[in-house]
């Protein structure tokens, strides 16, 4: 299992400005899916979190609801804990 950071975004096909599908962020992190992702990254200081714009992935820590997003210069990345609803 490969979980490094990707060096790509997602489609926009993939991202919609207030849903985004874990499993597809998963299988970008290289987890089978998002439960898997989850549980890997449950107990970090970091874990992946996706722009709701553009739809970059980069680490953010779990409670980041409104992190700046390297690529297209918003406040709009979200981590997985919170878009799971689990922080």
């Amino acid at each position: 299992m490969d979980n490094t950071q990707p060096d790509h975004r997602l489609t926009n096909n993939d991202v919609q400005k207030t849903i985004i599908d874990l499993n597809i962020v998963a299988k970008e992190w290289g987890f089978d899916d998002d439960l898997a992702m989850i549980e890997e990254y449950f107990h970090d200081s970091l874990c992946p979190g996706v722009c709701k714009e553009c739809g970059f992935s980069t680490e953010v820590e779990p409670d980041q609801e409104r992190g700046w997003c390297d690529d297209c210069g918003k406040t709009s990345v979200v981590s997985i804990m919170v878009i799971a609803d689990i922080i």
